[in-house]
């Protein structure tokens, strides 16, 4: 199955940034997806976990909502 749209436009945008503003992004991302910046530092995200770092973000959810 290949990259939905979003998928290649977030990819592309990542491969384009600088250290410093991969930093930046990561913490945009973080906010949109109502995660905190520990919680992707944890992952150790880089240019190859979007996929995992969106399956850990959608189980931190899934528990938050069984409280």
């Amino acid at each position: 199955m290949g990259e939905s749209k979003e998928d290649k436009r977030m990819r592309a945008k990542w491969e384009s940034l600088s250290g410093a503003e991969k930093s930046e992004f990561k913490k945009n991302y973080a906010m949109r997806r109502g995660v905190t910046i520990d919680f992707i530092r944890r992952w150790a995200w880089n240019e190859g976990d979007l996929d995992n770092l969106e399956y850990h973000i959608a189980e931190r959810r899934k528990k938050f909502r069984e409280f």
